[in-house]
């Protein structure tokens, strides 16, 4: 199986309903992978300033290259029961 090449892209995770930052590793690890099919683990989240929500996540290659081309700066998702949302900072 080929490997996956991932990007890093520092985001802010929120609650959906509440904008509650997302501060537990675990969960936003968990949000991350959600919808992988590839059964290659993805790289670990890095802190960057959790009370705030602010992490540096990876994502595959071609899914940031599919945001890039869309322009998309944030999307809301449904995981683990609960639905969050994804703002990128801009920071690579």
């Amino acid at each position: 199986m080929p490997g996956m090449s991932f990007m890093r892209m520092r985001a802010e995770l929120t609650e959906f309903w509440s904008r509650e930052p997302i501060s537990d590793p675990d969960l936003v690890q968990r949000i991350i992978e959600y919808y992988s099919s590839s059964g290659i683990p993805f790289p670990d989240v890095k802190a960057v300033d959790p009370p705030r929500g602010v992490w540096d996540i990876y994502l595959p290659e071609d899914v940031v290259q599919e945001f890039d081309r869309r322009g998309a700066r944030e999307f809301e998702l449904e995981a683990v029961e609960r639905y969050f949302r994804v703002r990128f900072l801009g920071e690579r």
